[in-house]
């Protein structure tokens, strides 16, 4: 009720963080059960359409996302289960290095793993938006050049702007650009 009388019509609800595919499902659910029980008010969209339905109906439409690839454990399968259930947006890493690649408070960014260059395709198969927030800079610049579709930075800030880990050099910032992301 706030967020609309506020005038937010949309918003991308992070779903998990750490957790594994387990606890992503309850977490899922209790998404499910939430827009049952108030399904006056938030509609859980998958499509830019539903989007702009539920901002016609005076609904919010919740996206579903994850902010590390975490609920995805071992196994690339598990993105298209998630897109099944309406997840639409995953961070590749949350901060730490994961099974997908460095994150930006490492030391050392590795890159894109081979599991996360596999994560990837499956993610643009199924069209599901790659989040690169929180994602080391060399990792997001292999991500860039390893997706076919456009990648996205939700949440970040350009380091010019203020300095800080979690935010993105020009160079990442151009390279995502160049291949039309935002």
């Amino acid at each position: 009720e706030e967020l609309r009388a506020g005038g937010v019509t949309g918003v991308n609800a992070t779903c998990a963080v750490w957790d594994g595919p387990a606890d992503t499902l309850g977490a899922v659910a209790q998404w499910y059960q939430l827009a049952a029980d108030n399904d006056d008010i938030v509609t859980l969209a998958e499509t830019s359409e539903d989007i702009r339905n539920a901002k016609r109906d005076n609904r919010i439409a919740v996206l579903l996302g994850f902010q590390n690839s975490s609920p995805f454990g071992d196994d690339y399968r598990m993105v298209e289960i998630f897109h099944r259930l309406g997840v639409r947006v995953a961070q590749l890493t949350y901060n730490i290095q994961n099974l997908a690649g460095g994150a930006c408070y490492d030391e050392h960014d590795s890159g894109l793993t081979a599991f996360g260059r596999i994560m990837i395709a499956e993610m643009n198969r199924v069209g599901m938006l790659v989040d690169l927030s929180h994602v080391g800079n060399r990792t997001c610049l292999d991500a860039i050049d390893a997706s076919r579709t456009p990648v996205a930075i939700t949440h970040s800030n350009p380091t010019w702007f203020v300095d800080s880990p979690r935010n993105k050099p020009d160079e990442v910032i151009d390279a995502l650009a160049a291949r039309g992301g935002v």
